[in-house]
């Protein structure tokens, strides 16, 4: 019965997010924002508070605290500001996609986190400098959020393992077959269409005002 429930409940939580990315996901960025945020924050509060040793007793609960304590602040800031929002949230995606292509281009050790680094403020430069204007951050959050209906789809009928996939090799969702592919260009467009009829405002950075 255990592994019945996790054989479905992550792909299902995937597809809820899909849902949300697909049809909602420019007018809830600011709570995307705010998960990025904590997630980073949960990582850099785990990270700092290993640097201090107390006592063994000591050291799992003082792990568990300074990780939520990170995640909530960072979450809370990234949510309520949009330049670290936007620091946190496409500084981060700039970040691991640097990490996940420099390999692929024949670079080691410090070279890919200085190629993972400079896409990082790369992005997050040209995020303040556009504001994130609507079309753009509409089409990017229906795509991520079609593909992850998909693939949570697939998963939910045995014919993907997700725990062995990562956003880039989104191949293996598109080699798929026909079907799944007019199926996930039809939540594309229908995902645009929706979000572009929802009233909100035309930048992020408007939308955070």
């Amino acid at each position: 019965m255990i592994e019945l429930v996790r054989q479905w409940w992550v792909p299902a939580v995937v597809v809820l997010i899909g849902l949300a990315l697909c049809f909602r996901g420019y007018a809830w960025m600011r709570w995307v924002f705010a998960l990025a945020g904590g997630v980073i924050g949960w990582q850099l509060g785990g990270l700092l508070i290993r640097q201090v040793q107390i006592a063994p007793e000591w050291d799992r609960w003082l792990d568990w605290g300074a990780a939520i304590l990170g995640a909530l602040v960072v979450a809370s800031v990234a949510y309520a500001f949009y330049v670290m929002g936007v620091l946190v949230a496409v500084g981060g995606f700039g970040y691991n996609v640097g990490i996940a292509t420099a390999p692929s281009l024949g670079l080691v050790g410090w070279q890919v986190t200085a190629v993972a680094g400079v896409l990082a403020v790369a992005l997050v430069v040209l995020a303040l400098v556009t504001q994130l204007p609507k079309l753009v951050m509409v089409v990017l959050t229906a795509i991520v959020g079609a593909g992850a209906i998909v693939s949570g789809t697939l998963s939910l009928i045995g014919n993907l393992d997700l725990t062995g996939l990562h956003w880039w090799n989104a191949g293996t969702v598109v080699s798929q077959g026909l079907p799944w592919n007019l199926l996930l260009l039809a939540l594309t467009v229908a995902g645009v269409a929706v979000q572009l009829r929802g009233r909100t405002a035309n930048t992020l950075r408007a939308a955070y005002a």
